[in-house]
């Protein structure tokens, strides 16, 4: 849900009330809250904070039918509370032992009809109309489609030309900025923007078992083969977590009447005990706590990230580049690296 959040930065018109206006930017938060909360998989804040993004998004496209803005935010209120009412179906289908990817078969979810039929519908038709439609909302309507298809084995391929799409649209975009100069700061997110979707790509490149393909978008991705890169930047993000850690440790010193500061110094003992889908407790919506939650966000697609390269080098026969990997992720999260191991095992057996 990153990449989508990512791209739905409102374009608001001036012309609607104060109070509808306020009414979607609260929308737009809630629908953030509800992506951290389903990355820490607290399935309960995540419907709270999606079902009321939900019925506020549903009242605005009723008073501005004509508001795209307004279509796309509802469409990903639908992908998100859809998300957060399939949460546990999603985690406890099968993995399958080539890709390690989990899709739950298409009977087994909720909602699907209700939530989903109807966006795709409604993305379908604000892409018929393109003259109307900035880079900005093509991208948002290509990805929100994208994550909708990917869903479902049978429409996996769906989802790769809605990913492939949406990067298309927003390198013209870079192309575009870069004409009208003084724009790095924008070009620079789109690039970002650009990462995580091939990032998705890669996602449906495993489920489909195209493991040379995915590999390639990984290399793109990383700037090369070399795995230098996450030697690199795990340092970084471990460092970046003692720091974010220590603050909140800080912070919540200050006050030694709270009863989660024993609770808090645990966790940052523990620091180096990180799982690859880390469990959090969001205890509040500070600045430093969504720092925290952010950073083991990163943390944890970076792992995903090095996981997929060993995949594809376990099939593609890349026996020197997967022991290479191997260590790097026993290195740093040597649990992980166990785990990882313990599994790639027993499929061999």
């Amino acid at each position: 849900m990153k990449i989508i959040s990512l791209f739905l930065c409102l374009l608001l018109c001036f012309a609607c009330e104060h109070g509808d206006r306020k009414l979607a930017y609260q929308s737009q938060r809630n629908l953030d809250e509800a992506d951290l909360y389903l990355e820490s998989f607290d399935v309960p804040k995540a419907l709270e904070y999606s079902i009321e993004a939900k019925n506020s998004l549903t009242i605005l496209t009723t008073k501005y039918p004509k508001n795209i803005d307004y279509k796309l935010l509802e469409s990903r209120a639908n992908l998100t509370l859809f998300l957060a009412k399939n949460a546990e179906v999603i985690d406890k289908a099968t993995i399958d032992p080539d890709s390690f990817t989990k899709l739950p078969s298409p009977e087994q979810y909720k909602d699907y009809n209700t939530l989903l039929l109807l966006s795709i519908q409604s993305l379908k038709t604000l892409l018929e109309q393109p003259k109307k439609l900035s880079y900005q909302q093509k991208a948002s309507a290509h990805t929100l489609l994208g994550s909708i298809y990917r869903l479902q084995k049978s429409t996996a391929e769906n989802a790769k030309k809605q990913y492939v799409m949406a990067i298309r649209i927003n390198e013209s975009w870079v192309r575009s900025l870069k004409k009208e100069g003084n724009k790095e700061q924008t070009i620079n997110k789109i690039k970002n923007q650009i990462q995580n979707l091939r990032m998705s790509l890669v996602e449906v490149e495993l489920l489909n078992k195209n493991w040379k393909d995915a590999l390639e978008l990984l290399q793109m991705n990383m700037g090369g083969r070399s795995l230098e890169y996450f030697k690199r930047n795990f340092k970084l993000l471990n460092s970046q977590l003692v720091e974010v850690e220590n603050r909140i440790y800080a912070i919540k010193q200050k006050n030694s009447n709270e009863p989660d500061n024993e609770k808090l110094l645990k966790l940052i003992q523990e620091k180096k005990k990180l799982s690859p889908t880390p469990l959090i407790e969001l205890a509040t919506n500070s600045t430093e706590e969504t720092a925290r939650i952010q950073v083991l966000i990163d943390i944890a697609d970076t792992q995903n990230n090095l996981i997929y390269h060993m995949i594809c080098y376990r099939h593609l026969n890349e026996n020197s580049k997967y022991q290479e990997a191997n260590k790097i992720l026993y290195t740093f999260y040597p649990k992980l690296g166990k785990e990882i191991d313990v599994f790639f095992d027993s499929q061999q057996k």
